[in-house]
């Protein structure tokens, strides 16, 4: 509880920053990049209070490594780890952690007395399959890119996808508080697609700001708003 409350205070306070320089003109809606940073290692920190609050469980264990790669992923895409290609860089940190996410998924399906290769598997290849081929195909490729970008976004995303399926497949298994890991499994599609979209793809999306007396809103009122970066 106590984490999630400095996760609440740290992200409220960092949009009220970014609020303030996007209404200077300074920068877009962006939360500043000491925020970002605290908020992801505060997920860390959450894990490893989790994991070791239960130090037998191997599923807190994987998931522990696993957001410590996340954690080292979101540097990697600030910048703050040099790579020579920061998309590179941070597709292949994420790989590993998304490695120990079905790791941990398909040791609690096991810990449970079920097995990896449900249901819940075969729908989420198809439904995430059949999303990020669509998604590649039209809003990612980009002949104006290198081509390790094109097909390493490509890969990456069907491996996120993977790990989507085992969180889908766990949850169709063991229902309950479970159904959260399937959707914290396509949100983590869903971002990614979208970074793959701008980053790759270099499509801009631009947002307008209608103001209202004490309130503000974002919004993306017309099709001309979303186009790829010439």
């Amino acid at each position: 509880m106590g984490i999630a409350l400095v996760q609440v205070v740290l992200f409220t306070w960092g949009l009220w920053m970014a609020r303030r320089r996007a209404a200077g003109g300074e920068d877009g809606l962006i939360l500043p990049l000491w925020v970002r940073v605290m908020l992801s290692l505060s997920l860390v920190a959450a894990a490893f209070v989790i994991w070791r609050s239960d130090p037998a469980s191997p599923y807190g264990e994987w998931v522990f490594w696993g957001m410590l790669m996340s954690f080292l992923g979101d540097l990697s895409m600030a910048g703050i780890i040099p790579w020579p290609q920061r998309l590179i860089g941070g597709m292949l940190t994420f790989a590993v952690a998304q490695s120990f996410y079905m790791t941990a998924f398909i040791q609690m399906m096991a810990t449970s007395g079920g097995a990896a290769g449900g249901r819940g598997l075969w729908i989420g290849v198809a439904g995430y399959g059949l999303l990020l081929v669509i998604g590649w195909l039209f809003f990612i490729r980009n002949p104006r890119k290198q081509a390790i970008l094109n097909y390493g976004a490509l890969g990456y995303g069907l491996w996120v996808g993977g790990m989507a399926c085992f969180a889908l497949d766990l949850a169709m298994m063991l229902g309950g508080v479970w159904w959260l890991t399937a959707v914290g499994g396509l949100i983590f599609v869903l971002s990614d697609l979208l970074i793959g979209v701008t980053d790759v793809g270099g499509y801009r999306i631009k947002h307008k700001e209608i103001w209202s007396p004490g309130r503000w809103r974002l919004f993306t009122p017309r099709q001309d708003d979303v186009r790829r970066i010439k």
